[in-house]
């Protein structure tokens, strides 16, 4: 990563200003994809961009979708499990809810021992998944304090997944000028933004707010977003083979093709033929 040219955006150019539909009101940077040839050529009416967020706005919108459809999963999953154990349908959870069940099935009162701690192990469980649907209904700030609480390791895979480029759609960058400390961006690849290149050329030489509100504003809605900066510039240059990397991974996230599965009927046939020993003569 080395500092951007003044006077230039290029495929893998980061400029602040940027815009980003669900990180309204959060400082929003922009990596450009376009084509180097093509900007070099003004060959291009847009320049297409993806936008860059900090890691810790990315926790708590993006990523904190992932860490509660994760841990919703391994809630249900425990559920479940301890219905099984007492010979009880999963199904009732359809119809009713958790303290019902707990009180007419998991009664702390009576019973052996092995139920008696049973009944307290399942009524920790809803005290658990109560507390966690509580912090999802006061906000995202509470509910992802909620998991640096109680599933620290959750938040931590994540990060690690994140910055190997596992999480599909998303894509860590360390930080965004070489000299800054590593605090985390990710940019998000499935949301592509386009600038017209009158603005394009104009954001890179410094784009003042004032001068885009009075030139840009209205026609430009939704390109660029001056919330959180007064000056939309460029700010940095990714270097090869990062820039590389970031565009194929881009690629593959919209260039996947669907197949379906193979019949179970014809690979076992073709197993079957596979695995016989052949007759001696």
């Amino acid at each position: 990563m080395s500092q951007a040219e003044i006077g230039l955006i290029t495929q893998g150019t980061i400029f602040s200003c940027a815009h980003a539909s669900r990180y309204l009101s959060r400082a929003v940077h922009g990596l450009a994809i376009t084509a180097r040839c093509d900007m070099a050529q003004k060959k291009y009416g847009l320049l297409n961009y993806v936008p860059v967020v900090k890691l810790e706005d990315w926790l708590r919108i993006d990523g904190l979708e992932i860490l509660i459809a994760d841990e919703s999963r391994d809630l249900k999953g425990r559920v479940e499990s301890a219905l099984r154990d007492s010979g009880l349908a999963t199904s009732l959870t359809v119809a009713i809810p958790l303290r019902k069940i707990a009180s007419i099935h998991f009664s702390p009162e009576g019973g052996d021992r092995k139920s008696r701690e049973r009944a307290e192990k399942f009524s920790g469980l809803i005290d658990l998944i109560e507390q966690f649907e509580a912090s999802i209904a006061a906000g995202s700030d509470e509910a992802l304090g909620w998991f640096k609480r109680y599933r620290t390791k959750k938040v931590a895979e994540l990060i690690r997944k994140l910055s190997r480029h596992d999480v599909t759609g998303f894509y860590f960058l360390e930080r965004l000028a070489e000299l800054d400390p590593p605090s985390g961006y990710v940019c998000l690849l499935r949301e592509v933004t386009t600038i017209p290149q009158a603005i394009a050329e104009e954001l890179a030489n410094g784009l003042t707010k004032a001068a885009w509100k009075e030139r840009y504003e209205r026609g430009g809605t939704g390109c660029l977003k001056f919330d959180a900066d007064d000056f939309g510039m460029p700010i940095s240059q990714i270097a090869s083979p990062t820039i590389e990397h970031l565009m194929q991974c881009f690629s593959n996230l919209f260039g996947r093709i669907g197949l379906p599965d193979p019949l179970e009927d014809e690979i076992s046939l073709i197993i079957t033929a596979s695995t016989q020993l052949e007759e001696a003569h």
